[in-house]
């Protein structure tokens, strides 16, 4: 007999506005169940804000840093540069792709 397990995880900074996300997967306890909750929610949520900006060239933006975005309201906070493109054509610019970083998970 098969046996449900279910489980639910919610961010400490978690808005309540009722959005969820079910996930039917097969583990063996509800300690997994959690753990596969978690993780579904972070990678869902990953891209969820992104951002893109160019800027006077400067060689320590690269992939994989943290920048503080600051001057854009809710948009405000810390972000990953997930895509740093170097140009030197027209003066020395470094295009930057962000998203932003995920607390709370």
């Amino acid at each position: 007999m098969r046996e449900t397990i279910e489980a639910t995880y919610t961010p400490e900074n978690a808005n309540s506005d009722g959005q969820t996300l079910e996930v039917k997967q097969k583990v063996s306890s509800v300690a997994e169940a959690k753990e596969l909750a978690r993780k579904s929610l972070r990678a869902k949520n990953k891209g969820e804000t992104t951002a893109e900006f160019t800027l006077v060239g400067d060689v320590d933006y690269v992939a994989g840093i943290t920048v503080r975005v600051y001057g854009y309201g809710e948009f405000n906070g810390k972000y990953i540069v997930e895509q740093a493109t170097h140009s030197i054509t027209g003066g020395y610019k470094v295009q930057i792709k962000l998203r932003s970083c995920l607390e709370g998970y």
